[in-house]
C-alpha cells in the first residue's frame, strides 16, 4: 500500500469520526435526555371514579352466545375458509376438514382427512361449545401438538359469533346452552 493511500485512509477515518461526534453532540443538544421528567402523577380520587368503566364485566360463554351476531360470525369465518369447507357435501380440503355439523361432532370424525395425533387420541370427545371456544382461542394451547397453524381469536365475543355461525352449518342446529339464570329456573 502506498504511503499516500494510507494517509488518505487515515484522514477519511478521522473525518468520519469528527462528523459522527458532531452528530452525537448536536443530537444531544436537540434531544436532551438528561432533562428532568416527571415520571409519576397523582390523581384525585374523584378523577379516578369518573374515568373508571365499571360497566365492563366478564361474560360467560352462554351470555356471549345469547347476544351473539351471526353475520359477524360469517365474516370471521372467512379466516377459516382458507383451510376449511362449510358445505353439506362433506368435502375436505387438504389443510382442514369440513366444518359442516361441527358442533357436537366427535373429534377426528371427518372421513378422508388425516388428523393430528392429539385429535385422534381424543376421538372420544365432542366439539361442544366450551371446547370449540377454548380451541378457537388458541388451538396450540388447547391441544398441544395439533397441526392447525391458526393463531386463534383473542376477542371473546368474536369467538362466540363464530360459534353461532358454525352452529348454523347444519340441517339440525344444536340448541344453544341455557343462560345461567334460565338453568336455575328449570
Amino acid at each position: 500500500m502506498k504511503r499516500s493511500t494510507f494517509t488518505y485512509f487515515i484522514c477519511a477515518s478521522l473525518f468520519l469520526l469528527i462528523i459522527a461526534g458532531g452528530i452525537f453532540i448536536f443530537s444531544d443538544v436537540i434531544y436532551n435526555y438528561f432533562a428532568s421528567v416527571q415520571h409519576s402523577y397523582t390523581a384525585d380520587n374523584d378523577d379516578l371514579k369518573e374515568k373508571q368503566d365499571l360497566s365492563h364485566h366478564y361474560l360467560s360463554l352462554n351470555e356471549r352466545l345469547q347476544k351473539g351476531d351471526l353475520e359477524n360470525g360469517r365474516k370471521i369465518f372467512r379466516q377459516c375458509a382458507l383451510c376449511h369447507t362449510s358445505g353439506r357435501d362433506n368435502s375436505n380440503r387438504v389443510l382442514g376438514p369440513t366444518l359442516w355439523e361441527i358442533v357436537n361432532r366427535p373429534f377426528a370424525d371427518a372421513k378422508d382427512f388425516t388428523y393430528s395425533r392429539v385429535l385422534r387420541e381424543n376421538s372420544n370427545k365432542k366439539w361442544d361449545f366450551p371446547t370449540l371456544d377454548h380451541y378457537l382461542q388458541s388451538p396450540r394451547k388447547a391441544f398441544p401438538g395439533t397441526t392447525m397453524s391458526f393463531r386463534g381469536i383473542k376477542n371473546d365475543q368474536d369467538r362466540a359469533d363464530l360459534l353461532l355461525y358454525l352452529r348454523s352449518l347444519s340441517d339440525h342446529p344444536v340448541p344453544l346452552p341455557l343462560d345461567n339464570e334460565d338453568a336455575k329456573q328449570n
